[in-house]
């Protein structure tokens, strides 16, 4: 019994069928004891989204936040008469065809996020993930030139954005997971609060994620520094790494997990603190576990 294909792609099933009998790579057979399907993959758009931290480099300097969110984004996006072809759905009442972009296709977050910088490129301090924008501005006049430089061209190109969602003339906006304000960028609330009330964790491998979620929301709080330099925490580990080839090795100390050190308090008055290795983080990095205020924490430090 031959495979039934979808009507629209049969024609581009049939010439890579044609063509990979030219090259020899298949060959027709009357019957064959096992069979499969096959899956048709069709080219999808690769256009990557944006970075997070290249992103939120574009808002530097701004005081003023503006955000707002696209209303039924992917419903927006007209299709042509080809891809309609390719988005027809069965029901009990027969077949509908979209012709806006639907949800659950391959490629839609990736179209959207291509047509939303083409429409808003060259302008400054706007940037948007997918179909979230958000407006920055360093003086009230920069703030208002910015917003209806943005609106006029949505209108222009018939976006519509969610009113309830909207955020207008604000000092901070979490957008992304991140606070933004002209101080930078910092954990949420939210993010802070779930990271305090982590139990303790019983296994290296636990203490290691936590330890990462830690950092995450550490390196947030140094927005301006990881701008300046993204790649800081490889720089560290290979300056790590250089520094332990100088050392002598008669006078380096290693140690081991399980093993009890004293861990120096960096924050407030300097004074050191009973605790445990619990993992080795770097050439000369160690996760230390220590016990404060009653409390379990978890330290990066290195030996000197």
């Amino acid at each position: 019994m031959a495979c039934s294909v979808p009507f629209a792609l049969k024609g581009a099933i049939e010439e890579e069928l044609v063509r990979m009998q030219t090259l020899g790579a298949l060959q027709a057979v009357g019957h064959s004891a096992w069979a499969a399907t096959i899956v048709p993959v069709l080219d999808v758009d690769k256009y990557p989204l944006s970075k997070r931290n290249e992103l939120f480099a574009c808002l530097a300097g701004g005081k003023k936040f503006t955000k707002s969110d696209m209303s039924h984004a992917y419903n927006q996006l007209m299709l042509d008469s080809n891809s309609s072809n390719f988005v027809t759905i069965n029901t009990h009442k027969g077949l509908f065809r979209f012709t806006r972009l639907p949800f659950g296709v391959v490629s839609p977050s990736a179209i959207i996020q291509k047509t939303m910088d083409q429409l808003l490129q060259e302008l400054p301090r706007i940037i948007c993930y997918i179909d979230d924008i958000l407006i920055a501005s360093e003086t009230d006049e920069e703030y208002w030139q910015n917003v209806r430089a943005v609106l006029q061209r949505l209108q222009n190109n018939g976006i519509h954005i969610m009113n309830e969602k909207c955020s207008f003339m604000q000092e901070s906006v979490t957008y992304l997971g991140c606070c933004v304000s002209a101080k930078g960028l910092s954990p949420t609330k939210v993010k802070m609060k779930a990271i305090a009330e982590v139990p303790s964790a019983n296994n290296v491998k636990v203490k290691r994620e936590r330890s990462n979620e830690c950092d995450e929301a550490f390196q947030l709080t140094k927005t301006r520094l990881t701008l300046l330099k993204p790649d800081i925490q490889a720089r560290v580990l290979a300056r790590q790494a250089s520094q332990k080839l100088g050392y002598d090795k008669s006078l380096l100390r290693e140690f081991f997990v399980g093993e009890q050190v004293w861990a120096k308090h960096v924050r407030g008055k300097p004074r050191w603190v009973k605790g445990v290795v619990a993992e080795r983080s770097g050439p000369l990095s160690y996760l230390v576990e220590v016990l404060r205020n009653g409390n379990q924490a978890l330290w990066r430090r290195h030996s000197d």
